[in-house]
């Protein structure tokens, strides 16, 4: 309309065109992921996590729009994502402590959560929407302690070679390190953690190969052994710790079984043989009585006797052998068990010419004995070998 002149033109019209925001509905889930070490920061528990990639949840904000034309942005706080100022990498993102939320007890696995703000823009109409969140979750590695103790035992027979002298056991239950691996927790947690033994740190890594827990046949003496800890809540997993398994040797002696005691010369002294450290004994007769602490016992009766020989050095290693002792004595020899067959007495026989003693009706005494004739006049014995 003409202010001047009243004039009105009626045919001219403007056409306004209302845009949609392009709005997201839907629930985007959050990035879960766990505090794992880089160089510049080693610290597994301290819940700052990098190389996070915000760029994963595009196809949850996008929902099916063509990339093409909307444009996804990430930002710290509501009033860059309004205008989409300050966006975030990315890839590569390490959460901000300032933005992040952290637990009260760093010593629980308790997750923290920093808030990222998303912008989505139609790049052809230029209506941007930003009224939408997304949740980083970051999760510790377990809390296991920096160092496990070697698991030791004492050298035994139930390796396949059934050797008590190769430092290899087949017995090793590696589930009795589980207790120690998972101290800085209570055993009502132990179900929440899967503990598993490899051979190799690579293994322990993937989670490949595990050992059987309850029977392992060592390879080597002080072979290492790998643990991988994975939370089952979480998924979180540790697998930078390991242990040896040390075998330590049995005492080393000698002991000669069975041995004769003579009773016309008491006591009978029994000594160790060849030892090769020094040792703690204790002789003990079959009624389990002390008789000797020494590396010797002065024995007086027929019967079995254990000696039990313990390693010094601080193993605790043990090696029990019994050594059977069997009682004689000087023979009873009377002439009249004497029987001798030579010509005289025995004319036109082709029986072997012989001196026999009768042992079955008459008893010489305690033990076996040998026999052997002597000839005076040249003081050779027959049989000569064995006596």
């Amino acid at each position: 309309r003409n202010k001047t002149t009243g004039c009105i033109n009626p045919h001219n019209s403007i056409n306004v065109i209302v845009n949609p925001l392009p709005i997201i509905t839907n629930s985007i889930p959050p990035i879960e992921l766990c505090d794992t070490p880089v160089p510049t920061d080693l610290d597994i528990r301290n819940r700052i996590a990098h190389n996070i990639n915000l760029i994963d949840r595009d196809s949850d904000v996008l929902a099916g729009r063509d990339p093409d034309q909307y444009l996804v942005s990430y930002h710290r706080t509501n009033t860059d994502a309004l205008d989409g100022s300050n966006p975030l990498p990315k890839t590569n993102y390490t959460n901000e402590p300032s933005l992040t939320t952290f637990p009260t007890n760093f010593n629980a696995d308790e997750p923290a959560i920093q808030l990222v703000f998303i912008s989505l823009l139609n790049t052809l109409t230029g209506c941007r929407y930003s009224i939408s969140t997304l949740e980083i979750i970051i999760y510790p590695e377990p809390n296991i302690p920096v160092f496990i103790n070697p698991y030791t035992d004492c050298d035994n027979q139930t390796d396949d070679a059934q050797d008590d002298t190769n430092e290899i056991n087949g017995d090793i239950t590696l589930r009795n390190k589980i207790p120690e691996i998972l101290a800085n927790y209570s055993p009502s947690e132990y179900g929440n953690f899967e503990v598993t033994f490899h051979q190799s740190s690579m293994d322990a890594s993937t989670g490949a190969n595990p050992i059987n827990q309850d029977v392992y046949q060592n390879q080597t003496n002080n072979q290492l052994i790998f643990i991988r800890v994975v939370n089952k809540t979480t998924g979180c997993s540790y697998d930078e710790l390991s242990f040896p398994i040390i075998i330590n040797p049995l005492p080393d002696f000698e002991l000669t079984s069975p041995q004769v005691l003579c009773l016309n010369d008491l006591p009978l002294n029994v000594p160790v043989e060849n030892p090769i450290a020094t040792y703690d004994y204790q002789w003990e007769n079959a009624n389990g009585d002390v008789i000797s602490t020494s590396d010797n016992a002065n024995i007086s009766a027929a019967g079995n006797y254990t000696l039990t020989a313990t390693s010094q050095s601080g193993t605790g290693c043990v090696k029990v052998r019994t050594v059977e002792i069997i009682e004689s004595n000087v023979a009873t020899l009377e002439e009249e068990f004497v029987t001798i067959i030579d010509e005289a007495s025995n004319i036109g026989s082709e029986e072997t010419i012989a001196v026999r003693i009768d042992t079955f009706n008459n008893k010489l005494g305690p033990g076996a004995y040998q026999f052997a004739l002597l000839n005076n006049d040249t003081n050779t014995r027959i049989p000569f070998i064995g006596f």
